[in-house]
């Protein structure tokens, strides 16, 4: 219930709950941006991955999932994630976790669920809550947040492209991930 009424928040608007969950945890809220430009996300290669993704064969609103090509991404590939919808969007499957993205988070999630990411109690639900209002208003939706301590990253920027079947469901999400400056060792022991 908490998870559906975030994602319904986030979906429209509102940034209550969202804002919360991470003061909790004495964090900045994070950035969150729907249906930017290319030319709006500040850094590489999220504006290369925007252009290919809305280059795609589409089924009305959304490119279809089947048309995805991991040559025609090389320039984005170790950044990318690739996650199918499960459950009516309840939960995601890493299907693809970028290697560039494994080595900065610590972790490989390929094959996990993203319901099962332990890392911060934070980090499951924005992520849930994110693909699902993404998945909701058929739009791609940028953001920027802020890891947990023992992430050896400051800041995360994420592109999250929702893809569809060939019945216009949303089925898996693509999503480009950025790791900003690293931190220091000091900062990973907090």
């Amino acid at each position: 219930v908490f998870l559906d009424s975030l994602a319904a928040q986030i979906a429209e608007g509102d940034r209550t709950g969202l804002d919360r969950l991470f003061t909790e945890e004495a964090l900045d809220p994070p950035v969150i941006a729907w249906a930017p430009s290319a030319a709006r996300l500040p850094v590489a290669p999220l504006p290369f991955l925007l252009d290919y993704w809305q280059s795609l064969p589409r089924l009305d609103d959304l490119p279809l999932a089947r048309a995805l090509d991991g040559l025609a991404m090389k320039p984005a590939l170790g950044y990318l994630l690739l996650l199918e919808e499960l459950e009516q969007g309840h939960d995601f499957l890493y299907r693809v976790y970028g290697t560039q993205v494994a080595a900065r988070a610590n972790m490989d999630l390929t094959g996990t669920r993203t319901s099962e990411i332990r890392s911060s109690r934070y980090v499951a639900p924005f992520f849930l809550a994110v693909y699902r209002a993404a998945m909701v208003r058929r739009q791609h939706v940028y953001t920027r947040h802020n890891p947990p301590p023992e992430v050896s990253a400051q800041t995360w920027d994420r592109l999250i492209l929702p893809l569809v079947d060939d019945d216009g469901m949303v089925s898996r999400i693509l999503v480009g991930n950025v790791a900003g400056a690293w931190r220091s060792t000091l900062d990973q022991r907090r």
